[in-house]
């Protein structure tokens, strides 16, 4: 089972939210034995804002942390088992990523929607040290569409 959380306080000009997921993970390995289950958290807090330039176009923004706990770290960022071409790594909880996302939304009459989004996130703490981190820095794009009933 996996649960999601948010909660927050929305004003006129800027919403803040603490959103907090909690999910099962397994690790897989070749060798018998070597899996292991782990149920995992993070949490998000982020501040976001957004302007209508007209009817038909919106701008939004957002700023956030997402911290995770070591269950999490050991799933996604540790190296259990050391081999020839990485050693032992044992990533604790922490920060693991500061991010800001933008995300432009195009009204097409009063049903339809469309959103471009992009971001930038960069891994941090044991995280970014990890020696399966390649690159701390990612960009994300991703499109949307919306029909409102």
């Amino acid at each position: 089972l996996k649960y999601f959380m948010k909660a927050g306080l929305e004003t006129e000009a800027v919403d803040f939210s603490i959103c907090a997921n909690y999910f099962p993970v397994e690790t897989r390995f070749f060798e018998k034995g070597k899996n292991r289950r782990y149920n995992a958290f993070t949490a998000s807090p982020r501040i976001m804002t957004g302007y209508p330039f007209a009817e038909w176009f919106v701008l939004q923004a957002e700023l956030g942390l997402t911290f995770m706990d070591g269950r999490f770290a050991k799933a996604y960022h540790s190296v259990l088992y050391e081999t020839p071409q990485l050693p032992e790594y044992n990533a604790a909880g922490g920060l693991h990523d500061a991010y800001s996302e933008f995300t432009f939304v195009f009204m097409f009459g009063e049903h339809l929607s469309v959103a471009y989004q992009g971001r930038y996130e960069r891994l941090t703490g044991d995280a970014g040290r990890s020696p399966l981190t390649k690159d701390k820095n990612m960009i994300y794009h991703r499109i949307f569409t919306a029909y409102t009933f």
